[in-house]
Order: C-alpha cells, then structure tokens, then sequence
C-alpha cells in the first residue's frame, strides 16, 4: 500500500512561520549577492564578511518553498565562490 503523496506533502511543507523566515532567506540571498560582488571588487575583507552572510541566507533559504528554494541552490556557489575570491585577494 503506497501511501498519499499528498498528505507526505502536506506534513513536510509545514513548518510555519520558519516556512515565511526561510522565504526571505533566499530572496535576500539573491540581493545580498550584489553587495557581495561589489564588496569583492573594491573592499575584499568586506566582501568575505558579505559572503559569509549570503552563504547563511542561502543555506536558511533551503527550507523554502520550490522556487525559492531553486533560487538559494543557485546562490550558494555563487556565494561561496565569492568568499574564496575575496579571502585570496586580502591574502594578496
């Protein structure tokens, strides 16, 4: 007997207002992105702190709902990559 995807559905989108917290994770995330770049080019050790918070945001923002959650898979590497970039041009 293969249960209801439904109601497995239903039981695993429901985390309440985390569900809303974790929306704006990812939408904030794709802003924060901007912030990042800039901060990478003209001030490295800002764009890293800058980086970092997009990396928490992006990982927040996995617990949204599918199109957002697509929007901080998408960010995280994106995130990251501009975390090494930044680090290794303070390094330099």
């Amino acid at each position: 007997m293969v249960p209801d995807p439904a109601s497995i559905e239903a039981v695993y989108a429901d985390y309440g207002p985390f569900l809303y917290t974790s929306m704006g994770a990812a939408v904030s995330a794709v802003m924060v992105l901007l912030f990042a770049t800039a901060g990478a080019v003209w001030f490295p050790a800002g764009g890293a702190i800058v980086a970092i918070l997009g990396i928490l945001l992006s990982i927040t923002g996995l617990f949204a709902a599918r199109r957002f959650r697509w929007a901080a898979i998408a960010c995280l590497p994106l995130h990251v990559g501009l975390f090494v970039f930044s680090y290794v041009k303070t390094l330099a």
